[in-house]
């Protein structure tokens, strides 16, 4: 009886409220908490980087930032279900579709001997205003899907943003640069050793946020060993 009470609710539910996929925009016949469709999940373009010692995201980061492992879970182009799933998650209250990917990516991950020794991840911090605009961190809520699977905690004590620069979305290149410079601080007094840290972001475009983020992080503890991971890589 309780049960098909709940099946009763549930459909109810999807009645009136239904789930539609961040895709395509068709209903889905799937339980509450999905925002994929089999036929758009059965076309994302994930990356494979977790196989892949070098790749577009390495390279991207070559010359600025020594990783253990560096990786995407998909490629990034505008008018695609990934920017649809991006823009979902940052600007259409949907933190649930960033957990579900760091889920997805930690499963990827689990599998790469070099982050068998990761003790922690560290997401990239808003700025407070720009937090309690949105209501969440995407980078926060993606570090916890992936904490969820390989087993470490996340760290939100050890980085700051310390000025509101704005969206990075429309800027290009050297504007980009010039809006994250200055802006990310560690906060000292940790004992931290040679500890091997996961910094995650969502997109990567420039690659000049995780840069500067890596960059505050290794003056104060210059022993650290840094990973990063992003749900996706612009193209």
């Amino acid at each position: 009886m309780l049960n098909r009470l709940k099946q009763w609710k549930s459909g109810v539910e999807s009645l009136l409220y239904p789930q539609l996929c961040v895709g395509c925009d068709e209903s889905l016949e799937v339980s509450k908490g999905a925002f994929i469709c089999a036929a758009c999940s059965g076309q994302l373009p994930f990356t494979q980087h977790h196989q892949l010692a070098e790749n577009e995201l390495t390279d991207r980061l070559a010359g600025r930032l020594r990783l253990v492992y560096g990786g995407a879970l998909f490629y990034y182009q505008p008018n695609s279900s990934v920017q649809r799933m991006i823009h979902a998650l940052k600007y259409y209250q949907r933190p649930d579709i960033a957990h579900a990917l760091g889920a997805l990516y930690g499963r990827r991950l689990s599998t790469v001997a070099r982050l068998q020794d990761l003790e922690a991840i560290v997401p990239v911090p808003l700025h407070p205003k720009r937090q309690q605009e949105r209501g969440y961190n995407q980078a926060e809520r993606f570090g916890a899907g992936l904490a969820s699977i390989l087993g470490v905690s996340q760290r939100l004590d050890l980085l700051e943003r310390r000025n509101f620069s704005g969206s990075q979305t429309r800027k290009k290149s050297q504007e980009r640069l010039e809006n994250v410079s200055n802006t990310f601080e560690a906060r000292p007094g940790h004992q931290l050793g040679n500890r091997h840290l996961l910094l995650v972001d969502d997109v990567l475009t420039t690659g000049a946020t995780l840069d500067l983020c890596a960059e505050a992080l290794l003056a104060a503890y210059p022993d650290l060993r840094l990973s990063v991971a992003t749900i996706a890589i612009a193209m």
